[in-house]
């Protein structure tokens, strides 16, 4: 029986053509996607892969001193036609990885262009959910088109067999079809960079520099492809409920991919849609850490704006485990409303019950995300508290106007350099701000056309981008 409903659903009701047509599809907009890189690496891709066959893997003390030797190379070159050469711009690439890795990462050197791009996007895969909606409505909406429904309810198993079968094919059919989507772009980005070293800590990703998940790469994305998966089966489970209800396959597949449309740019790329179903859909966001962006107010205050809350761990099994529940709960109702039980006498019965447990569903994921606000955090005022030196109680900061450069001095009176660039700046530093551990530090250039502001972790001189207002070639 179950072969002959495959049979019907897939050969006779042309799924099978629809499905290949949408993977068609798929394997274009990976190929057009291709994967995360810069324009650093793009161009000068040969020498990179250079660097990265000597220094790749852990960073040992040969390692160390190899890359500070080349380090030491290059910046000290009196000759600065080197600016553009492509071998010292591939090098800069792996010495800012380096950096990173000695300073707050694990302490691997690889080229982690492929699982960035498995990791740090969060984008609903909307030629997926097509995919999942079209042979989920193909399930049940032929035969009620054609009247097929009541003689099928005629039969023994039309009754008690028919209905759990197709619900289970599309359930099926959609796990599938997610896993053969996410083979696909991993056989591509296998065979264009590579996804080398999966045994490494996720924290080797700069992006997750401050997640508060202890995994590695390959448990991230094993984990990220399970919740596609539950999110392909809820999208499924939706489609064929919407199906059974309309009995109209064009207006079920309008209904189902607009309602998936307008939950997305409703809730957008915040946590707020990783608290309901849409966020399986987009899974990778479970394990990012906080995302916000930098800005400067009119009165000129140095603001930072959260645009993503990392999702505390404790909480996504609670999610899972609610979803999971309505996951039953929808396949019940399409059980119900299919063999035509009298469901509202049903759920008048159990209205205490079934209204308690969607009160515990929604507690969990809808308010789960409830507590203390961070919309909004103040850095400085650019214009009044940044400074040409500071003096702090265990050390002193000022700006080498001479070499473009911000002296750190101890109480020993050991001084350090904190800009470490392979590449002299192009833009000059102008004044300091210190807050705590943290000191900013924001740059002009000659023609005075906007600011670019960096700030140094004074614990572990790991250096990041804050704000930028200037133009991109302003900077090169």
């Amino acid at each position: 029986m179950v072969r002959m409903e495959c049979k019907k659903i897939f050969v006779k009701q042309k799924a099978l053509i629809y499905l290949t047509l949408i993977l068609f599809m798929k394997l274009i907009n990976i190929f057009a996607s291709g994967y995360d890189s810069n324009y650093m690496i793009d161009e000068n891709e040969s020498y990179y892969l250079e660097y990265m066959d000597q220094y790749e893997g852990k960073i040992t003390e040969d390692t160390r001193n190899k890359i500070e030797q080349e380090y030491d190379r290059i910046y000290h070159q009196t000759d600065h036609d080197y600016l553009s050469s492509s071998s010292e711009k591939a090098f800069q690439v792996i010495y800012h990885q380096y950096t990173y890795e000695e300073e707050s990462g694990g302490g691997y050197i690889f080229d982690s262009r492929g699982w960035e791009t498995l990791l740090q996007h969060n984008n609903v895969d909307y030629i997926l959910l097509v995919g999942i909606i079209i042979l989920a409505v193909l399930v049940f909406a032929t035969e009620y088109e054609n009247d097929m429904q009541n003689l099928m309810l005629t039969t023994k198993k039309g009754r008690s067999v028919s209905v759990h079968m197709k619900l289970w094919i599309g359930i099926c059919g959609a796990a599938m079809l997610t896993l053969i989507f996410q083979l696909c772009q991993c056989i591509y980005l296998y065979l264009k960079v590579g996804l080398p070293h999966g045994n490494y800590p996720l924290i080797c990703l700069e992006f997750f520099e401050h997640t508060g998940w202890n995994c590695k790469l390959w448990q991230a994305y094993g984990c990220i492809l399970l919740l596609k998966v539950l999110g392909a089966v809820f999208a499924s489970i939706a489609a064929m409920v919407v199906v059974i209800l309309v009995k109209h396959t064009v207006l079920s597949m309008v209904v189902s991919t607009a309602g998936w449309l307008i939950t997305d740019i409703v809730l957008g790329q915040g946590t707020t849609a990783y608290r309901t179903p849409l966020g399986l859909l987009k899974a990778a966001g479970y394990f990012w850490p906080d995302q916000y962006v930098s800005a400067v107010s009119s009165s000129g205050d140095f603001v930072k704006k959260y645009t993503f809350h990392e999702i505390p761990q404790g909480r996504l099994p609670a999610y899972i485990l609610c979803f999971i529940i309505i996951i039953a709960v929808l396949y019940m109702l399409s059980v119900l409303r299919y063999l035509k039980y009298p469901v509202k006498r049903i759920f008048s019965y159990q209205k205490k019950r079934i209204l308690s447990v969607f009160l515990v569903c929604l507690s969990v994921t809808a308010l789960g995300g409830c507590g203390p606000g961070r919309q909004e955090a103040q850095y400085f005022k650019v214009s009044e508290d940044s400074q040409d030196e500071y003096n702090g109680t265990d050390f002193h900061l000022k700006i080498d106007h001479e070499n473009n450069n911000i002296i750190y001095t101890d109480n020993s009176g050991t001084t350090y350099d904190l800009i470490r660039d392979v590449f002299p700046l192009q833009t000059e530093i102008s004044r300091i701000f210190v807050d705590g551990n943290l000191c900013y530090y924001l740059m002009e250039n000659e023609n005075d056309n906007g600011i670019y502001i960096r700030c140094i972790d004074l614990d572990t001189f790991s250096d990041q981008f804050i704000y930028s207002d200037m133009e991109e070639n302003t900077l090169k």
